[in-house]
């Protein structure tokens, strides 16, 4: 039986110099991976922590919100002003 796919946290290294041979890795990559990375490793080394884990491509309102850390008000702003897409399931956004 597959285990469960878990969500990771990520904390900087205490030794910056420990991400070079990641960023090395970088030019070798698909575009879309070696974007993803590059932030992640700028985060790292602003001293930020980061959090992945996987979602679906489609998301509840109540989701997106929880994700984006803003308010369901402010994320159907957003959506009514076109800035997120969005799909319509019945009356449901």
């Amino acid at each position: 039986m597959p285990t469960p796919i878990e969500q990771h946290i990520l904390v900087p290294p205490e030794n910056i110099n420990e991400l070079t041979p990641l960023a090395e890795a970088l030019p070798n990559l698909p575009s879309p991976i070696r974007q993803a990375l590059t932030c992640l490793l700028q985060a790292l080394q602003n001293g930020q922590a980061v959090r992945i884990e996987p979602v679906t491509t489609m998301l509840t309102t109540s989701q997106a919100t929880q994700i984006l850390n803003i308010s369901r008000m402010t994320l159907v702003k957003l959506l009514d002003e076109g800035r997120i897409p969005y799909q319509q399931s019945n009356i449901h956004r």
